[in-house]
This record gives C-alpha cells, sequence and structure tokens, in this order.
C-alpha cells in the first residue's frame, strides 16, 4: 500500500485561491492489478464517506479532487512490490511528464539495427566477436521488451526468457571482451579475471529459481554495474594501444550508464 496525502497551504474562498486541478502519474507499474483508492464526493474536506477503488494501467494519468486545508489521503494498492524505478508523479494536469517519450523508441529501433550490423560485419570478416555483439544486443532487447515478473510471486515458463536475459547479457558481454582483447594470448591474467567475472551471470540466471530466492528479482535492472569492474581492462588496453580497447572501454561505459 502507498498513501497519498494532499493539502494546500490556501483554504477555498481565500485570496489568492485558485482550484489546483492536480494528476498523478503512476509510471512503470509491477505485475499484477495496481488499484487507487480516491476519496469520493462526501469524503472531501467537510464531509465523510466512502473511498472507491479505480484500476490504473502504467502511464496513466489520475485527475485527482481538490485538496482544502484538511488533508485527504490517497491510497495506491499492487498485487506486486514495485521495481526499483518506480517514482510516481503528483503535479498540475495535463501531467506529461513521465509518459514514453520518443528517444526511448529510437532507441529500441537502434538495438535491432546494431545487431543486425554485426551479424554483416561477422559474416564479412569472419570473426567471431560481432556474433556474439549481435546475441548480446538481442537480450537486451528481451529486457527492454518483455517484463519481469513480480518479487516473491511464482514464476512461468514465460518468464524464463526475461528472467534468463540479464544474467546471460552479463556472461556474454565478458566473452566479447575476451574476444575482442584477445585476452587469451595478449593478457592471461585479464582473461582470467574476465572468466570469473562470468560467475555472476551465472548466478544471476540460476538464483531467482531458487526457493526463497526470487526477491532478487526487483535488482536485475542493476546487472550492468559490475562491468565497471573490468573498465581498467579496457584502459590498460587504450594505454597500450591494443586494438579493441576503446571499444571495450566504451561497452563497459555504456553498460553501466
Amino acid at each position: 500500500w502507498l498513501r497519498l496525502s494532499l493539502t494546500r497551504a490556501v483554504a477555498p474562498g481565500s485570496p489568492g485561491y485558485s482550484p489546483a486541478h492536480l494528476a498523478v502519474n503512476m509510471g512503470e507499474l509491477p505485475p499484477g492489478t495496481t488499484k487507487i483508492y480516491l476519496p469520493a464526493e462526501s469524503e472531501l474536506p467537510g464531509a465523510g464517506g466512502a473511498v472507491a477503488g479505480e484500476t490504473v494501467v502504467a502511464h496513466e494519468k489520475i485527475f485527482l479532487p481538490d485538496p482544502g486545508l484538511t488533508p485527504i489521503n490517497i491510497y495506491i494498492r499492487m498485487d506486486e512490490t514495485p521495481g526499483l524505478w518506480f517514482t510516481p508523479l503528483v503535479g498540475p494536469a495535463p501531467l506529461n511528464s513521465d509518459t514514453f517519450f520518443p528517444i526511448e523508441l529510437v532507441f529500441l529501433g537502434l538495438i535491432p539495427a546494431a545487431a543486425i550490423l554485426c551479424l554483416v560485419r561477422a559474416g564479412k570478416d569472419r570473426t567471431v566477436w560481432p556474433l556474439w555483439v549481435a546475441v548480446f544486443l538481442g537480450c537486451v532487447l528481451l529486457q527492454d521488451l518483455l517484463p519481469l515478473p513480480g518479487a516473491g510471486s511464482p514464476f512461468k515458463m514465460t518468464d524464463l526468457p526475461a528472467l534468463l536475459a540479464p544474467g546471460a547479457s552479463l556472461m556474454i558481454l565478458t566473452h566479447v571482451g575476451r574476444l575482442l582483447l584477445r585476452t587469451r594470448r595478449n593478457s592471461p591474467g585479464a582473461d582470467l579475471f574476465l572468466l570469473c567475472g562470468m560467475v555472476p551471470g551465472i548466478a544471476l540466471c540460476l538464483t531467482p529459481l531458487a526457493p526463497g530466492w526470487s526477491w532478487l528479482v526487483r535488482l536485475f535492472p542493476l546487472w550492468p554495474l559490475p562491468m565497471l569492474f573490468f573498465l581498467p581492462i579496457g584502459i590498460a588496453a587504450l594505454a597500450r594501444k591494443q586494438n579493441g580497447g576503446l571499444g571495450w572501454t566504451g561497452a563497459c561505459f555504456f553498460a553501466a550508464a
């Protein structure tokens, strides 16, 4: 349950008073049903009455009653724990600050385009690392398109792609670093470090499937953070003017961002 308390600093009818015309934008919602309980007309300041529930969908704007000097309470009930970036936004209506921006559509369109270019380069140059980059981009696209199941709720077979994509992305990206920098030949120590970097990816794939550990699903959006540990490998490759150093350094920054 979440509670929003709204009140006014200026009483209705006083000088400087104007209707608030507020709205709440729920943004991204967790799986399941989300209901918002707005005060009925008889429950506004100065009266009493029941509260009615209304089902809410993602990015829906709900117009709120104008509060008075007495706070009015708005309750939000969710079936699942919201994600890390859940930020309901209250402001003047119309409230468009939390909509699906076209820049996100552009980003989603660039991912498959980059994957196709990598496949073309893999076939043209007969190299392996662009192929793995294309697979990595496919995993990233899955994360953007498929919603994660709710933390603590039973998983279904249809949830497996969304559950495995973050861990697979981490494993594939570290393997791309080994191929791009040719660490097996050029730097055995860095090669071992990148191999060890696959272990968190494996754990990320398997741990949520274990009983009692499904709560980790809520932390899946943080999967790129371990890439910062591999950033020194890219910086060292840049210092040696090694091929692939700039690409790997950029990949670490891009993933962590």
